[in-house]
């Protein structure tokens, strides 16, 4: 049963015309939707607390 819920659920979720490659390693995976979002999340907010701080120290 379980296998045939498997190719069932497979083949629904197929877009037509699909050619899937391989799927990405585990710590690859986490470099790319967490370690990714990190780093930019902090490069953006370094930059917006430098530009602030040196606004504020003009006026």
């Amino acid at each position: 049963m379980s296998f045939l819920s498997q190719a069932i659920a497979h083949r629904v979720n197929q877009e037509p015309g699909a050619m899937p490659g391989a799927g990405l390693k585990p710590l690859t995976a986490i470099a790319y939707f967490v370690g990714a979002p990190i780093v930019l999340f902090l490069i953006i907010g370094g930059a917006t607390l430098l530009a602030t701080s040196r606004k504020q120290k003009s006026n």
